[in-house]
């Protein structure tokens, strides 16, 4: 199957946008943390160790994104 080129940028484009809504949600959570706020979902207050765990999984999916970005040609 042939890959134009409009085709190689749509999917750099997606893979950035994805990494940008990654960031942001690392941020947030980092910023969960850093401001000591409370997660309150229904009736359990979200522990701290889930932000830092989402956080860090977030920051690898952006960096894995921007890698994969570059890489297509």
């Amino acid at each position: 199957m042939a890959v134009n080129n409009g085709t190689i940028l749509l999917v750099k484009r997606y893979l950035r946008v994805a990494s940008i809504v990654f960031f942001c949600f690392a941020a947030a959570h980092i910023l969960r943390v850093a401001t000591d706020s409370n997660l309150i979902i229904g009736s359990w207050k979200v522990p701290y160790w889930v932000s830092y765990l989402a956080a860090i999984v977030a920051m690898l999916l952006t960096v894995t994104g921007l890698r994969y970005a570059q890489k297509v040609e």
